[in-house]
């Protein structure tokens, strides 16, 4: 039996929202009970396997696993069309009490009545498009909404019985900053819903919003700001219980999305009504956009006119949409499932795109004279990574050239810099100051840099993504040795010996370090730990862990 997942396109709301680039309309009432009437007809041509299709359409066989009503609003029509499009379906297709059914709702446009005329339909989960708890945001990208009609609708929902919420929340908004976004985390936190999706602003052309940002009316976060917001809320929503599953959503333990998780997975699915996408037999195709055009087609049993071919997939495009999807995903891609359902290995097959896509934060931890500086050069020369280079006040030494290993100011020039905000984070060791820039920190380069242990949780902090190696020197006489060929001051030559001994120690024995940093590796001082440092770093931007790639920072 093939299990199959299905859409159903609502493409009516009560207000276009300033962002919305999906195929939805306002002021259209007057369709809605036509467009049932006709949506109905298509559920049921598809379910009696009247209805065109391609590659003989869906087997005879077929269970439906998720059903999910999208829109437009599907909770601004009246519950009752709700209610026959599932009949519908039930009639037409083998659904179970397992069924995962969604609706989408808006705030303010349900009332315990509609909730409870849902739940009685065979509605299992809704979800909520709140955006923002901030009223002054909503109202920016056009919602028609409040933070307390969110409350409300999310109050009654639970008061009628629904187990399974989601609560849609947007980053990058008009107005909002990186103090606003975790204040918004813990007031939807504290309400305690299964599910939380998260997406990204993206500007639209020919939306509202996009004109008015182009025409500086509204003015949005910068990248960095964007950046920190994603970070920060992984963060919270971790810390809070949340499964971290997709690169947009979060879920308590059991409650991810099947709707979702199935698309990500090239599962089949169906798609009703205007504009809704299909994909069966390895074909995609479309509903056309127009509700008019849709209605009219029926009517006139014109019924191939409804209907947009887009692809049949060749196997080479169904291994790269299998990748695409797969690498939303925390949980990654199956190797031995691709081999399964391909030809071949995607380590190999997608070796040069895979390392195109990933980037990398790499600091490199060590001790003076234990080659950190030295294996930073080689993974730049071999792997193509850029270099942070940090602004030092200290003197420089006689081998060391300007820009190669960092670029040496006064600590005047180093606080003008801070104060023009161009600083990210500063620090004081053996005497000297160290700083970072902020556009090398937070670019979407692959970059690496250089730091001290004592700096590993700040840099967790700033860059939750950040990996570490600490090198640790194999032979501590060779160390020691290159320390003394560098440094002429007595003083300073004790301590960084000592800190060389008491890392040693720490690392090599007591054990206190052990998960302090992400790899400890020996430096042999040859040609095969060059060797084990350039490999690790190649693992780490392909990552491979019992037979599954891990992409690391794709989307």
């Amino acid at each position: 039996m093939k299990e199959i997942g299905i859409y159903v396109h609502i493409p009516f709301c009560k207000q276009k929202c300033y962002y919305c680039d999906f195929k939805s309309y306002a002021n259209k009432e007057r369709l809605i009970e036509e467009y049932i009437k006709w949506l109905k007809y298509e559920i049921k041509e598809v379910g009696t396997g009247n209805k065109l299709d391609y590659e003989n359409g869906l087997d005879d066989l077929v269970f439906v696993k998720t059903i999910y009503i999208g829109g437009g609003t599907p909770s601004y029509i009246d519950s009752k069309y709700i209610k026959e499009i599932i009949e519908e379906i039930k009639t037409n297709f083998k659904v179970s009490k397992d069924t995962e059914v969604t609706i989408e709702i808006n705030p303010g446009t349900v009332d315990k009545q509609k909730l409870l005329d849902y739940m009685k339909s065979g509605i299992n989960r809704v979800s909520i498009g709140l955006q923002s708890t901030d009223d002054d945001i909503l109202r920016k990208i056009g919602r028609i909404h409040k933070y307390d009609d969110f409350l409300q609708t999310y109050n009654m929902a639970r008061e009628v019985g629904f187990k399974n919420i989601n609560v849609d929340l947007m980053l990058a908004l008009p107005g909002q900053t990186v103090l606003k976004l975790k204040q918004e985390l813990k007031q939807i936190i504290a309400l305690k819903p299964e599910h939380i999706s998260l997406y990204s602003l993206i500007l639209e052309e020919g939306t509202v919003l996009n004109k008015k940002v182009q025409n500086k009316e509204i003015e949005l976060p910068d990248e960095d700001d964007e950046r920190k917001m994603y970070w920060e809320t992984k963060r919270i929503l971790e810390e809070a219980g949340y499964i971290h599953y997709e690169i947009s959503n979060f879920a308590k333990k059991g409650y991810e999305s099947k709707h979702n998780l199935d698309c990500w997975n090239q599962k089949e699915y169906m798609g009703f009504g205007a504009s809704a996408h299909s994909y069966t037999n390895n074909v995609r195709f479309s509903n056309i956009d127009s509700i008019e055009d849709y209605i009219t087609n029926y009517k006139n049993d014109n019924v191939t006119d409804n209907f947009i071919f887009l692809e049949k997939q060749n196997p080479s495009s169904q291994m790269k949409e299998y990748m695409m999807l797969g690498l939303r995903k925390i949980d990654g891609i199956s190797i031995q499932e691709f081999k399964n359902k391909f030809v071949g290995n995607p380590l190999y097959i997608y070796r040069n795109e895979l390392e195109k896509l990933v980037k990398e934060q790499l600091g490199l931890v060590g001790v003076s004279g234990a080659g950190k500086t030295y294996f930073k050069e080689k993974i730049v020369e071999k792997l193509g990574f850029e270099k942070v280079n940090t602004i030092r006040t200290r003197q420089k030494r006689n081998e060391e050239q300007e820009g190669k290993v960092g670029f040496f100011r006064t600590e005047e020039e180093l606080d003008k810099l801070n104060r023009e905000g161009k600083i990210i984070y500063q620090f004081k060791v053996f005497g000297g100051m160290y700083a970072y820039l902020k556009e090398e920190i937070l670019t979407e380069k692959n970059m690496i840099f250089e730091m001290h242990y004592t700096m590993i949780d700040d840099w967790k902090k700033i860059r939750p993504d950040i990996k570490t190696i600490y090198i640790l020197p194999k032979n501590l006489e060779i160390a020691k040795q290159k320390v003394i060929e560098r440094e002429t001051n007595t003083e300073k030559l004790n301590e960084r010996i000592n800190e060389m001994e008491e890392h040693y120690n720490n690392i090599c024995y007591k054990r206190e370090w052990k998960n302090k940093f992400d790899y400890i590796v020996y430096n042999n001082y040859d040609n095969g730990s060059e060797k084990q440092i350039i490999e690790l770093v190649k693992k780490m931007l392909i990552e491979e862990q019992k037979g599954r790639i891990y992409a690391k920072n794709v989307f």
